[in-house]
C-alpha cells in the first residue's frame, strides 16, 4: 500500500470502478495493490480513455470482442475501443483483505474480520498503548457521493473514542477535527502516514479518554491483547470473592465485581457476577421468553454482561456466540474450588424450595 493507492481510493470510493480505471491510475503499483480489490458481480458501464483518462468511454456488449467502449461525444473523439473481459470487471476496495495488512503496517491488533462501525466506517481492530487501555481501530471509506463529507460528520457525532483513518488528509478539515476532539477520536490520514520517512510500524497515538480519572478506571482491560488472540484461548474463573480472573497464556488479570452491601454470599452477588455462575453450570445463556415479565429487564442485563466482558478482554471480536435463543461463551468458565462448593449447596436448597413451594401450591 503507498500513498498513490490511497489517493485513488480517495478519488474512487467505494461505488466499484472499472479494473482499467485502477491499472491506468496505479500504473506499476496494480499487481501489487490488486489484492486489495475485490471484485463484484457487475461489469462497469464507464472505463476512461486509456490514451486521455480525464475522458470516459461508454461500455457496450461485442459480439466480436465481448465488449466495447465508444466515445458518447459527436463527432467521437476516437475510434471504438476493444475491451477484454478484466478490463471491464468492476472492482473495489476489500476491507478484510486491507485489515491484517494495515495492522502490521501500524502496529494494532488486528479483529479477526471487519465489522460496521457507522455508515461507510468499519473497525479494523483496536489499539492498546497500555494494558490497561485499549480504543477501536476504524477506516472511514468513502462512497464517491456528494453526501460522503456529511456522513462522516455524523459519523464522528456518533463514534466513541478510537482511532480512525481516513485515505487522504481531504478529510481532515476544521469541523470534523471539532466533533473529533470532543469525541475523543484521533483522525489519521492513511496516505500522509505512508509518505512519511520515518518507519511506517508505529504505536497508534490513541487519543485521551473523556471524563474524570475515576470514571477511566471504571472498567479498564485486564489483559494487554496481541495479535492472533482468539476468545478459545481466554480462561475465566470466578471465586467467592466476586472477581474475575481472566487469563490468556501467561498474561493474567483481575475483576471485582461491585461488592454486595450484605456479605459474600450467593445470594448477595451482584447481578452481572450471578449470571456468569449461571453460564458456567448451563454452558450458556437463555434469556426468557420475549412474553414474559422479565424479559426485558433480564436480556438488558445480559446485554451489559456482553459489553463489560468484551471491555475488561478486549480481543476485537464478540465473546458470545448466538446458538438458536441461546448464547454461548466463546471462552472456557469455570468456578474454583470453594466457589463450586458454595454454588452447589446454594442451588441445591434453592431447588428444594421452589419444589416445596410447587407442592404447596397443588
Amino acid at each position: 500500500m503507498t500513498p498513490n493507492f490511497w489517493r485513488t481510493v480517495d478519488s474512487f470510493g467505494t461505488a466499484g470502478v472499472a479494473a482499467l480505471a485502477w491499472r491506468l491510475r496505479l500504473g506499476a503499483e496494480y499487481t501489487a495493490t490488486r489484492a486489495f480489490l475485490r471484485r463484484s458481480s457487475h461489469h462497469a458501464a464507464l472505463v476512461p480513455d486509456p490514451d486521455d483518462p480525464r475522458r470516459w468511454l461508454h461500455v457496450y456488449p461485442d459480439s466480436a470482442h465481448g465488449h466495447v467502449a465508444i466515445s458518447d461525444e459527436s463527432p467521437p473523439h476516437r475510434e471504438p475501443l476493444p475491451l477484454k473481459a478484466e478490463d471491464v470487471c468492476e472492482l473495489t476496495v476489500d476491507v478484510n483483505r486491507l485489515r491484517p495488512q494495515l495492522a502490521n503496517a501500524f502496529a494494532f491488533v488486528a479483529a479477526t474480520e471487519a465489522t460496521t462501525a457507522a455508515r461507510d466506517v468499519h473497525q479494523l481492530g483496536i489499539a492498546q498503548p497500555t494494558k490497561g487501555r485499549a480504543v477501536p481501530v476504524l477506516i472511514y471509506l468513502p462512497c464517491g457521493l456528494p453526501t460522503d463529507r456529511a456522513q462522516l460528520l455524523r459519523a464522528l457525532s456518533e463514534l466513541p473514542p478510537s482511532v480512525l483513518y481516513v485515505p487522504t488528509h481531504r478529510w481532515q478539515t476544521p469541523d470534523a477535527f471539532k466533533l473529533a476532539n470532543n469525541r475523543s477520536i484521533a483522525i489519521e490520514s492513511l496516505a500522509d502516514r505512508l509518505a512519511e520517512t520515518l518507519p511506517v510500524a508505529a504505536t497508534l497515538s490513541a487519543p485521551d479518554e473523556p471524563g474524570s480519572s475515576a470514571a477511566r478506571a471504571k472498567l479498564r482491560p485486564l489483559l494487554r491483547v496481541q495479535t492472533g488472540w482468539r476468545w478459545e484461548d481466554v480462561r475465566i474463573r470466578l471465586t467467592i470473592r466476586a472477581t474475575m480472573i481472566a487469563s490468556h497464556g501467561t498474561e493474567r488479570g483481575e475483576h471485582r465485581f461491585a461488592s454486595a452491601e450484605k456479605g459474600e454470599s450467593i445470594r448477595h452477588f451482584p447481578r452481572l457476577f450471578k449470571m456468569l455462575i449461571e453460564i458456567s453450570f448451563a454452558g450458556h445463556w437463555q434469556n426468557p421468553a420475549p412474553t414474559t415479565r422479565d424479559y426485558e429487564k433480564v436480556s438488558k442485563s445480559f446485554q451489559r454482561l456482553r459489553q463489560t466482558i468484551e471491555k475488561l478482554i478486549p480481543i476485537p471480536s464478540e465473546a458470545f456466540v448466538r446458538d438458536g435463543n441461546r448464547w454461548r461463551p466463546r471462552f472456557q468458565i469455570q468456578l474454583d474450588e470453594e466457589m463450586e462448593t458454595v454454588t452447589r449447596r446454594y442451588r441445591s436448597m434453592k431447588n428444594s424450595s421452589d419444589h416445596a413451594d410447587a407442592e404447596e401450591a397443588e
